[in-house]
């Protein structure tokens, strides 16, 4: 399903109709395919468009990162950087890759 979100975001850019929601259900996807890469470059090219990110925006790339606990908290530090909160889905997320990368005292803290 990644490859036709990809698909669907690169139409909806190309007639200038590429929203945050179109970029997020993208970086969302890529959680699914374990691209977790691709959803970063995803956020990246969300940050430098004219669109503002939002705390899905990184809740969904922090989610895709899947155990790179390393990578989510420093997507945690951003969205920070960004003027936005964490909400519980952000917090979640990145306990669970502290989680699943084994590093339980980040988790924690």
């Amino acid at each position: 399903q990644w490859q036709v979100a990809l698909q669907l975001l690169s139409a909806a850019q190309s007639a200038r109709l590429a929203d945050v929601v179109s970029f997020n259900s993208a970086i969302s996807c890529c959680q699914t395919g374990l691209h977790w890469r691709l959803a970063l470059a995803l956020l990246s090219s969300l940050n430098s468009s004219d669109l503002r990110t939002t705390v899905v925006s990184y809740s969904s790339a922090i989610s895709a990162v899947g155990n790179k606990w390393h990578r989510a908290l420093q997507l945690v530090q951003q969205l920070r950087i960004a003027g936005l909160q964490c909400n519980v889905i952000s917090q979640n997320a990145a306990l669970s890759a502290c989680e699943k990368g084994g590093e339980w005292c980040l988790a924690t803290h």
